[in-house]
């Protein structure tokens, strides 16, 4: 039975894969969109993830008791989630009133482009690091440092974009991608913090200049640049070690002249079968319920507490991803060693009856929200910037721990947006703001390619 299910979980990746290029071809939503960044998370951390472990009967460090029944209720659960999510995605009227709220595009030009840029990088670097030594307060601040961050280097790109023939504007982005490379590497930092200034330049080229392209051709591009993209990504899970924690970059690049092709080619395997992120879920459901109790909406808890240091609250929430090593009686690794348990292991866990419905519409509502916005403001480098500084969390979400990556993607559009609220005002005008209420997508329908909407 288990691998008949493996089949089941196999057409949802097809399933979500066809979702995508087919919206993106018909332009009902555009190819590089918020939805589309979860949605591949959820591809790889969910569908993916559960076809490898089911197919080849690899559960990596847990022992389940009915592999294929367990499979199968999470095959249904999966399937409930994705459509709820995408329905409360598309039909949100809370996302769409937000959306009309009090927001302005800001017409700034590519100078005013590159002062904005390194102007937030100032404000970052204060807030990465004299601000970070305050209590409480410095632990928000160094989150909201990373948005800013991606927020500076999708505005550099934004004006090479326009402009991708003059080395002043191509050589202002590389100069901000180092810097903000180096200030994300400074200190202690994970994958997604990488991984989200990669998001911002795609984002900011899309947006800026490839938007209007074939959009086969573009497809085919975009595979192509997200195959190199997983390159570091593949680097950075080798250097992890036993104990998966994140390392300062010191420390990571140390150990990238030391990763070996088999521990490379390892780190690929594990980053494809989505970390076995589907046989963690699976686990939860077998156990949350039964042999444990559930843990009502531990991850909305743990996300409000995050911020708070725990010397100061002794009983803060712990993660999930740390909780199931020792409740899965996984020995043997430091105590820092955390796994993903995927988004539907989440669910399960935090008294499914409840989060199964919950999550999805908070999760429609935060990323309809800024869907809503790129498309009200398309031609606005900072509105952009701003709803694709947390992107790197989002693909994580589905992955796991969902608190600890939403609590990130929130403070990072929220520290970019008071950024840019600040410094964008200084070198940019604004125009009124823009109140209609939006089909969503349905503007860009039938549009010659290379043409923009008027």
């Amino acid at each position: 039975m288990a691998f008949l299910v493996g089949l089941l979980f196999l057409g949802q990746c097809l399933w979500i894969i066809r979702r995508m290029v087919v919206d993106a071809i018909r332009k009902d939503v555009e190819l590089l969109s918020v939805r589309n960044m979860f949605l591949l998370g959820f591809l790889n951390f969910v569908s993916a993830s559960a076809t490898t472990s089911l197919l080849l009967g690899d559960y990596g460090l847990m022992r389940l008791d009915s592999a294929g029944s367990t499979g199968f209720l999470m095959f249904v659960l999966s399937c409930t989630f994705l459509f709820l999510f995408l329905r409360h995605w598309r039909r949100s009227r809370i996302a769409d009133k937000i959306s009309r709220f009090g927001f302005r595009e800001r017409m700034v030009s590519n100078m005013g482009l590159i002062a904005t840029a390194w102007a937030v990088v100032g404000v970052g670097f204060l807030c990465r690091f004299p601000l970070a030594v305050i209590p409480f307060v410095g632990i928000v601040t160094s989150i909201i440092a990373a948005g800013m961050f991606n927020a500076a280097v999708g505005i550099g790109a934004w004006a090479w974009m326009r402009q991708p023939l003059n080395p002043v504007f191509g050589l202002n982005f590389l100069g901000l991608l180092l810097v903000c490379s180096i200030l994300l590497l400074a200190g202690a930092f994970g994958r997604r913090e990488v991984l989200g200034l990669l998001i911002s330049v795609a984002f900011a080229a899309y947006w800026a200049r490839f938007r209007f392209s074939d959009t086969a051709g573009l497809i085919v591009r975009v595979a192509v640049v997200s195959a190199l993209a997983f390159v570091p990504m593949v680097l950075f899970t080798a250097t992890r070690g036993e104990d998966r924690r994140e390392r300062t970059g010191a420390e990571y690049l140390q150990a990238f002249v030391s990763v070996s092709p088999g521990e490379f080619a390892e780190s690929g395997r594990d980053l494809l079968s989505g970390q076995m992120a589907a046989s963690n879920s699976m686990w939860l459901i077998e156990h949350m319920g039964d042999t444990h109790p559930y843990d009502f909406l531990h991850s909305l808890r743990y996300m409000v507490e995050k911020p708070i240091p725990r010397k100061y609250y002794p009983g803060k929430t712990d993660g999930l991803g740390h909780t199931i090593v020792s409740d899965a009686g996984i020995y043997g690794y430091a105590d820092s060693f955390t796994i993903g348990p995927g988004i539907i292991g989440h669910v399960w866990n935090d008294f499914p009856w409840v989060a199964l419905f919950l999550y999805p519409w908070l999760l429609g509502i935060y990323m309809g929200t800024l869907d809503r916005l790129i498309q009200r403001y398309p031609n606005d480098a900072c509105m952009v910037a701003v709803c694709t500084a947390g992107l790197g969390h989002v693909i994580g979400m589905p992955r796991g721990d969902l608190g600890n990556f939403a609590s990130n993607a929130i403070f990072g559009v929220i520290g970019a947006f008071i950024a840019l609220q600040v410094v964008s005002r200084l070198f940019g005008r604004s125009k009124m703001r823009d109140h209609r209420t939006l089909k969503p997508w349905k503007e860009w329908r039938g549009l010659p390619y290379g043409q923009p909407p008027r």
